[in-house]
């Protein structure tokens, strides 16, 4: 089945990178460090949920997670256009499922990674591992007392549901943003730096004139719980984009000759 059998050759191209693998591991910890130091209450008891209040932030997406995030997805997807695989494939379109199956693959890896160590680094540090924001001594207890039905908006279930669909979308989108310029400009470097660049100019549109395509949907802080609408808008528009990034890497896609163009950047593995 080609969709366990990607699973299976994502894995094994991934542990290739035994060093790369090894240092990133390395600033994985030290971002999750970071983000669940940067997250301890001024107010309230700290917990789990308080730990991941700045796992999906504008403030903290362009750095460090989106660095974090593309050098892991460089792991998965470069090897990917290695010229010697495509013999194998038959017809073009099979070529480019696979590679959507090997976005989604990397996408859910470095999630799971990514809230796992959340969860398991906001638990020990805190000590506590129940949901605290639906107890009288959490943060949304002491700032808006009884006036917020806390078992409304921070019900454990519908937490975990929505930071597992937040963080695969907006993690998936990025990835076929990436697909999208490794295909035009054959080099992840380059690849990188658009990437960067493109959040960055969403984030000073959201600085300066109120306006964001990334930045305000993706954010998961505890404010951003009690707007009614931000979660189906995200999943929305991140769908829609990715479509549209699905879309315009499949008609690049068919126009590629792999055999020559990615010869280059396969070699020096970025």
């Amino acid at each position: 089945m080609l969709f366990v059998k990607e699973l299976h050759i994502v894995l094994l191209d991934i542990c290739r990178y035994k060093v790369r693998l090894f240092i990133w591991f390395f600033c994985y910890l030290l971002c999750i460090l970071y983000l669940v130091k940067e997250s301890i209450p001024q107010h309230g008891i700290m917990g789990i949920p308080q730990s991941l209040n700045l796992f999906f932030s504008s403030y903290t997406f362009i750095f460090p997670v989106l660095p974090l995030f593309l050098m892991f997805f460089s792991f998965g997807i470069v090897p990917f256009f290695d010229s010697s695989r495509f013999v194998r494939y038959q017809k073009r379109e099979k070529v480019f499922l696979s590679l959507l199956l090997r976005v989604f693959w990397i996408c859910l890896i470095f999630t799971l990674i990514y809230l796992i160590g959340g969860f398991l680094l906001g638990g020990f540090l805190s000590g506590r591992w129940n949901n605290v924001w639906l107890s009288t001594k959490g943060t949304p207890y002491l700032i808006y007392g009884d006036q917020l039905p806390l078992d409304e908006y921070f019900s454990s279930n519908i937490m975990l549901i929505r930071y597992l669909i937040t963080s695969l979308l907006v993690f998936h989108l990025i990835g076929l943003f990436v697909v999208v310029c490794y295909l035009l400009s054959k080099n992840y470097i380059y690849s990188f730096i658009i990437i960067s660049s493109a959040v960055i100019l969403d984030k000073m549109l959201n600085i300066y004139f109120g306006f964001s395509f990334i930045n305000d949907s993706l954010s998961l802080e505890m404010t951003s719980w009690l707007i009614p609408g931000l979660f189906s808008r995200m999943i929305y528009l991140f769908s829609g984009f990715g479509l549209l990034f699905t879309f315009l890497a499949y008609k690049i896609f068919i126009k590629q000759d792999f055999l020559t163009e990615y010869g280059n950047d396969h070699e020096k593995e970025y």
